[in-house]
């Protein structure tokens, strides 16, 4: 599993990613996201596929922090699991 890039910066309160998922024959791939600060809710175009893209897509509210922060991303297909962690400035939506 990869996304887009290592960095991101919310504009407007949002940000989104791509992941790209394999399962190399293992079955279907469940996902989720761990790390998320205070504020900040995070949705997946689909949470357990075999392989393909996943969109992933960070928001903040306007009681999050501005701050920079390490989310993971975690794949998990049976006993396997993976994970890829980037950095998201978290910026709150201006009111």
């Amino acid at each position: 599993m990869n996304v887009d890039s290592g960095n991101y910066t919310m504009s407007g309160g949002k940000v989104v990613s791509t992941a790209r998922v394999k399962s190399f024959g293992y079955g279907a791939v469940t996902l989720k996201v761990t790390g998320l600060p205070s504020g900040v809710s995070a949705s997946l175009s689909s949470a357990s596929l075999v392989s393909g893209p996943a969109t992933l897509t960070l928001t903040a509210t306007n009681a999050a922090v501005n701050q920079t922060v390490p989310i993971t991303l975690w794949a998990v297909s049976g006993s396997r699991v993976h994970s890829v962690t980037f950095s998201v400035h978290v910026v709150p939506p201006t009111a």
